[in-house]
């Protein structure tokens, strides 16, 4: 599974490189990748959560794992909010994605799925209140 979900990070990166080499790309399809890379990150935490429920069959599992979820995706709607309303470029680098990529594969190929979702409550922890509090003073800046 870790292989699998390596593969699709490389393979995303290419085509949206490959579309902007070639100047094929759309803005269309800039969206449309912004949002299936959410699915994919959403549908990742999803498995991981599960997997542990049902190998240690404990429902903190559960909680734990669909707290982390919603905060990743809260952060994630934080920043693609603020760069809207900076009229910023969107996403992140392909390098960003393929590291994150690695490192899920590299946790995955020791079977320490869990350290996904104690290092997903770790980013979150430090980088919600950071969009949260950055957000808010956006407003007052621009008074």
């Amino acid at each position: 599974g870790g292989i699998l979900v390596y593969l699709s990070f490389v393979i995303d990166c290419a085509d949206g490189m490959l579309a902007r080499s070639r100047g094929s790309g759309s803005e269309y399809g800039q969206y449309l990748d912004l949002f299936l890379d959410r699915v994919s990150d959403f549908l990742i935490f999803l498995a991981v959560t599960i997997h542990q429920f049902r190998a240690t069959g404990e429902k903190d599992w559960l909680i734990f794992g669909f707290l982390v979820m919603a905060l990743y995706m809260l952060q994630i709607i934080l920043f693609y909010i603020k760069n809207l309303y900076l009229k910023r470029d969107t996403g992140i680098s392909g390098d960003a994605r393929g590291l994150i990529g690695f490192v899920l594969l590299i946790i995955a190929l020791f079977n320490r799925l869990d350290l996904l979702l104690y290092l997903g409550a770790v980013e979150v922890a430090i980088v919600v209140p950071y969009r949260i509090i950055n957000f808010l003073f956006l407003g007052k800046k621009n008074k």
